[in-house]
């Protein structure tokens, strides 16, 4: 019996998967290569490029999210001093209270009816993220009129609400796509935010734009959600 020679297939190499560069990261979010130790947290890189006072005045609104670890922590690594955290939620509230002790003084309370004591050099605002068009439309004006000129402001946004809602990798409900396009068309004039854009808006309601950064510096499920740094003009 002859044998049959066996007809080797060709092999075909599939295509690496393309993962994003810093290249990209770098045309929409100055900030991702430029600071060290952000330990993938765009929130801790802005933070490490801020130039606050010795003993900066801090009111870190939403905190109780995550108990701290979003934003409260880093803001309480990098600087000294105590940190007024509003959060609505009691329960939050009190887990946040016993997590990270007297260096932070949660208030529990709607930041709506929340006025500081004293003005903040820094004010961070990191609410859900179905509340970021409440954030921009009600909250930030409220303390535009409290904040004096130079002081700085983090605040959560969705810069690429088509990737968040409707992407191969959706970070959040499609459900709530329809309101948060509406909102980010009316303020800033498109779905898809650059720091031209950001600038652009943030001007005609009395800030300055300082910086555009993804959460998590690119290292997160998706490029969408991140944070804007600006100061009050």
């Amino acid at each position: 019996m002859t044998k049959r020679p066996t007809t080797k297939r060709p092999t075909t190499k599939r295509p690496a998967t393309k993962r994003l560069t810093i290249k990209r990261l770098d045309e929409l979010l100055p900030l991702v290569p430029t600071v060290e130790d952000h330990r993938n947290s765009g929130f801790r890189a802005i933070l490490k490029s801020i130039s606050l006072g010795p003993v900066p005045r801090i009111l870190d609104v939403g905190a109780g999210g995550f108990a701290g670890e979003t934003t409260t922590v880093h803001l309480l690594d990098l600087f000294p001093g105590v940190v007024d955290a509003v959060e609505l939620n009691a329960e939050r509230a009190d887990v946040l209270q016993k997590k990270l002790g007297d260096r932070v003084r949660v208030i529990n309370a709607d930041v709506s009816d929340y006025v500081p004591g004293a003005p903040p050099d820094l004010l961070v605002v990191d609410l859900d993220s179905n509340t970021i068009p409440m954030q921009y439309l009600e909250v930030l004006p409220k303390f535009h009129g409290l904040l004096p000129s130079g002081a700085k402001v983090i605040s959560l946004i969705i810069y690429d609400c088509e990737a968040c809602y409707l992407g191969e990798k959706p970070l959040l409900d499609k459900a709530g796509y329809s309101d948060q396009s509406a909102f980010m068309r009316s303020y800033f004039g498109a779905e898809r935010l650059t720091p031209a854009k950001a600038a652009s808006a943030l001007r005609k309601h009395g800030w300055r734009f300082l910086g555009l950064v993804d959460k998590w510096m690119g290292a997160g499920p998706g490029l969408a959600v991140g944070w804007l740094y600006f100061s009050r003009e």
